[in-house]
């Protein structure tokens, strides 16, 4: 249906060898995990699934406005290895609203809620 949009994100990441910290796969940011600081969570193997709903709301003429909201949920998990991902499962939700400056150009403000604690985002794009 128009102005109803369901978007899933799902991202995995490995790296081998001898890897610099800033150089490791991360979780956590404004695209990735939201509710974390970005690389908040690194390590050798990192992978994550979020399912985000978007919403388009309508003017009283039933056309769509340029105000919308979203929410989402996410789980990730980071470790040394594949094998270790099952056992370090992070959890990410929140709500978001946005606003079409013009077509496919939101402004996005969102509240992320992780296991410590929450983070704010303002971006111009979607998360994914």
């Amino acid at each position: 249906m128009e102005g109803r949009v369901l978007a899933v994100l799902a991202h995995y990441q490995q790296a081998f060898g001898d890897i610099p910290y800033y150089d490791m796969p991360e979780i956590g940011g404004a695209n990735s995990m939201r509710g974390y600081y970005q690389g908040q969570y690194r390590d050798k193997v990192a992978a994550e699934v979020t399912a985000e709903y978007r919403h388009t709301f309508r003017r009283d003429s039933g056309v769509l406005s340029n105000h919308g909201m979203t929410a989402w949920a996410g789980v990730g998990s980071i470790g040394d290895s594949v094998e270790d991902l099952s056992g370090h499962a992070i959890l990410s939700y929140g709500v978001g609203y946005r606003y079409e400056l013009q077509p496919r150009m939101n402004i996005r403000l969102d509240l992320g809620m992780g296991r410590h604690g929450a983070a704010f985002y303002f971006n111009f794009t979607e998360a994914f």
